[in-house]
């Protein structure tokens, strides 16, 4: 599955793939990097791991929680977003676009019934 949003000069992209019944998701947005991952499981501390300086993390364990939660999975989710010059008001966008990512996903995935399979894309 791939989802994208957007607002001003900014776009998020969100790919979410099966991996036996647990997901594994990217958010990416403007020069796409590894930035930070995190992962996920109901019940259980996020665990994260972040290179110096970034804050793409934190936007992981936001998506990687809420996935776990509501499809009762382990999530990891390795995130990288740069824009240069980012505004801390962007920044704030930047989080309230990966939430409407995360129920954009979570909608379509109630919607479709779908099952999760090993290597293969959710759609």
């Amino acid at each position: 599955m791939l989802l994208t949003a957007s607002s001003g000069r900014l776009t998020l992209s969100l790919r979410l793939y099966g991996m036996g019944k647990d997901v594994q998701a990217l958010l990416t947005g403007g020069d796409a990097h590894a930035g930070g991952t995190a992962l996920a499981a109901p019940n259980v501390p996020v665990q994260t791991l972040s290179l110096p300086g970034h804050r793409d993390a934190e936007l992981a364990c936001r998506l990687a929680q809420g996935l776990a939660d509501s499809l009762g999975c382990t999530a990891c989710v390795t995130a990288g977003i740069h824009y240069d010059n980012i505004t801390r008001a962007e920044i704030e966008e930047c989080r309230r676009l990966t939430d409407a990512l995360l129920h954009s996903a979570l909608e379509r995935l109630e919607m479709s019934d779908f099952r999760i399979r090993t290597h293969e894309v959710l759609l």
